[in-house]
């Protein structure tokens, strides 16, 4: 008995060792005009009150910063860009005391095509998914769009991780 269990733990650890984690996509393709490098979501901690509290137990509240999305634009076109319009994929709690967290899409348009970014999001925000190029304007009136939505963008390595 005790070497069919040494066996099949055997086994299933080589089964469990062969999977690979897949690195999350980011868009640095040769067929996006305009790529994501690199993103990231901040939020300020926040205090949850559950129950009255004495004026002394409760600590100062620091200055109300509100939720921001930041991420860093690098451009591959030869011409110059006037404008790249992204959709993010935001999670969001409708409620502080909600447990689990809604994903909402929202528009952004830029008319900077390249460096740092930042997004001031709303209050309710608490992470995100993924940013995704949907279209670019360059200065000549002309436009370019990926080939599939999602192939110009950056997944948030912490949102999901894929096993292979």
């Amino acid at each position: 008995m005790k070497r069919l269990v040494f066996y099949s733990l055997f086994f299933l650890s080589i089964t469990a060792s062969a999977q690979v984690i897949a690195p999350p996509a980011t868009g640095e393709s040769a067929a996006c005009e305009e790529t994501i490098v690199k993103a990231s979501f901040d939020r300020p901690g926040r205090l949850v009150l559950l129950a009255d509290e004495p004026a002394s137990a409760i600590a100062k509240p620091q200055p109300n910063r509100p939720p921001a999305l930041n991420f860093e634009l690098k451009s591959q076109s030869t011409k110059f860009i006037a404008a790249v319009d992204l959709v993010g994929r935001i999670k969001v709690k409708l409620s502080p005391y909600q447990l689990d967290s809604i994903t909402r899409e929202i528009s952004i348009h830029l008319s900077s095509a390249e460096g740092s970014q930042h997004y001031t999001l709303a209050e309710s925000a608490v992470g995100f998914d993924s940013l995704y190029v949907t279209q670019v304007m360059y200065e000549d009136g002309t436009f370019w769009r990926p080939q599939h939505r999602f192939a110009c963008g950056y997944r948030n390595p912490g949102s999901v991780l894929t096993a292979k």
